[in-house]
C-alpha cells in the first residue's frame, strides 16, 4: 500500500467513504490527510518527538500533548484539542 502511494498508483479500498463520512480519493490522498480518520495523527508522532527533543536540549521545560482546557486559556470545558509540543523556558 506504502509503495503503490508513494508511486501516485490507485489503491484498492475496499469501502468508498472515510470514517469522517468524505470520499475516499483512488490515490489515497483524502485518507492520509483526514484529521478525522486518525492517519494523520500517527504519521505526526515522529516528528512531535524530535521537536521536543530539541527543545529539551536547548535547555527548555517540554510537555507533550497538553489538553487546552488545562491551560490557562480561555476554552469551553468539553473541548478536546491538545497541543502537541508545549515548551517554556527558552529565550527567544
Amino acid at each position: 500500500m506504502c509503495l503503490l502511494r508513494r508511486l501516485r498508483l490507485p489503491l484498492p479500498f475496499t469501502n468508498h467513504r472515510c470514517s469522517c463520512g468524505g470520499a475516499l480519493d483512488p490515490l489515497g490522498d483524502h485518507r492520509a490527510a483526514c484529521a478525522t480518520s486518525g492517519f494523520l495523527c500517527v504519521r505526526s508522532i515522529p516528528l512531535e518527538s524530535a521537536v521536543a527533543r530539541i527543545c529539551r536540549e536547548a535547555g527548555g521545560r517540554v510537555r507533550t500533548n497538553v489538553l487546552l482546557r488545562n491551560m490557562n486559556l480561555p476554552s469551553p470545558p468539553p473541548d478536546a484539542r491538545a497541543i502537541e509540543v508545549l515548551v517554556s523556558g527558552v529565550p527567544v
